[in-house]
């Protein structure tokens, strides 16, 4: 292999490592809060689900819905691996690192101080 080659490769490796290491930073950061998020989404989606018998959707629980699935690929997204992560990862992890921040923060600001058993918000969802 010459060396054009070689340094070739060690410009792919480099910004990938480096890639790498910032998604792994951001999972650190920000995938716990994440997971609990969307857990939290997942069974209000769920409750809804099964207290609806008919197929009418409210907008609300669509709204939700839409949300988890942000939520989905951000977890997608900082769960990747190595060998996966693309040009295409690189051009989008600040874009991606602003959502995550922009979700986790509206959320964080969004909790009612105490929530009595029994009440059902929907954090950033709720409609006034």
């Amino acid at each position: 292999m010459d060396s054009t080659a070689q340094t070739g490769h060690v410009g792919v490796v480099d910004w990938q490592e480096e890639v790498y290491q910032k998604i792994k930073y951001m999972k650190e950061l920000y995938l716990p809060e994440l997971n609990e998020l969307y857990q939290k989404i997942a069974i209000k989606c769920q409750q809804h689900d099964a207290l609806v018998l008919q197929p009418k959707q409210s907008d609300p629980i669509e709204k939700l819905k839409l949300f988890k699935g942000i939520i989905e690929r951000m977890i997608t997204f900082l769960q990747v691996p190595k060998s996966n992560i693309s040009p295409t990862y690189k051009d989008k992890l600040a874009q991606y690192e602003k959502q995550i921040v922009g979700v986790l923060h509206s959320n964080r600001h969004k909790k009612p101080a105490s929530q009595q058993p029994g009440q059902n918000g929907v954090g950033p969802l709720q409609q006034s």
